[in-house]
């Protein structure tokens, strides 16, 4: 790790919320082939066992968007095989069959995990529409996917980041 001779002061988390937000608008103008090619990888690295263990069998031939809300971005997702393996597919449907909504720092407090799923959707700052099967399926896979399998830099900087989101300065 690189020592700096000096300290950087840390950004407000108003600041740091700004920019994750900034951030994720950007994505939505990055051409569509690119953000659902990017997702794609991540999700199938991210999801690797659970699509093994047939975990996301319930989304074959379903589909379930996330939308962002405070970022005006939505990405849909399904499971299809490829080559005999079934391999998460983002790609562009008008009528999802489950919808996933919430802003910006629901989706991040949840993927680290530093709010109970139920709390936010009782809450509502995350709502399913839709097939709430389907929707309730996802949310209980990601209550069961253990942050220990992913790399150490990612999780510790999805829990930062999740810190920065706790005051919600941001409108939802």
């Amino acid at each position: 790790m690189l020592s700096l001779p000096f300290s950087l002061p840390m950004p407000p988390a108003s600041r740091v919320q700004q920019v994750s937000l900034g951030l994720v608008k950007f994505a939505r103008w990055t051409p569509k082939a690119l953000q659902q090619q990017v997702a794609q990888r991540l999700l199938n690295q991210i999801f690797a066992e659970s699509i093994e263990d047939g975990d996301l069998d319930f989304l074959e031939d379903k589909f379930l968007r996330m939308e962002i809300t405070d970022a005006q971005f939505a990405l849909s997702l399904t499971v299809i095989a490829v080559e005999d393996r079934l391999r998460i597919r983002c790609l562009d449907v008008n009528s999802p069959d489950a919808v996933i909504r919430g802003n910006l720092a629901s989706f991040v407090k949840l993927s680290a995990k530093t709010v109970d799923a139920d709390t936010l959707f009782f809450q509502r700052k995350l709502v399913m529409e839709g097939d709430t099967a389907v929707a309730l399926e996802f949310k209980n896979l990601t209550d069961a996917f253990d942050l220990d399998q992913l790399p150490k830099s990612l999780r510790e900087g999805l829990q930062w980041l999740a810190q920065q989101h706790d005051t919600d300065t941001l409108a939802n």
